[in-house]
């Protein structure tokens, strides 16, 4: 296997001309401790649920890095593993804004088989909504918004369109 090497413009790391973001880097850019990203990785590869083992071996690669002399664990992810923990974060987000809940809380309240997708249980305005959100959360990641901001930001827009809908 190649050289890993740190390009610390875009804070990624390159290996044999793939670029991967680790696992430090989503918990650092999306506001969640590292030990919960680490966890949301594992308990995807490790569901049957999660991913075929092409997918999980391919996009994401178990590694360590060294912190005040001590070794502890981390993923380094390609484009495509990041895309899928980042989307489920920001997914999630959306939910617990619109629903009250994350996708998991909302399937045990509403009898939904585990892994089944709950937009076709939802009614058509938390529907819209949550396709708004996710609309105006594209906008804010490409402003560089921070979590903790886009969080403010997403409730701030969904209570003016729950206003605008009871006027």
């Amino acid at each position: 296997m190649g050289k890993l090497t740190l390009n610390p413009e875009y804070n990624l790391f390159e290996r044999e001309g793939r670029v991967f973001a680790s696992s430090r880097q989503v918990a650092e850019t999306f506001g969640k401790r590292h030990d919960n990203v680490l966890q949301t990785i594992r308990e995807a590869i490790d569901t049957v649920e999660g991913f075929a083992p092409e997918f999980s071996g391919a996009n994401f690669a178990e590694h360590t890095y060294v912190d005040r002399g001590k070794r502890y664990p981390e993923y380094l992810m390609t484009k495509n593993g990041f895309a899928y923990i980042v989307n489920g974060n920001e997914a999630n987000l959306i939910n617990r804004i619109v629903l009250g809940v994350d996708a998991k809380q909302y399937r045990l309240a509403n009898g939904i088989a585990d892994g089944e997708s709950i937009r076709p249980h939802l009614s058509a305005e938390d529907m819209a909504m949550v396709e708004c959100l996710q609309r105006v959360d594209i906008g804010l990641l490409a402003a560089g918004l921070a979590f903790e901001q886009r969080k403010t930001a997403l409730n701030a827009y969904l209570m003016k369109m729950r206003q605008r809908l009871t006027a």
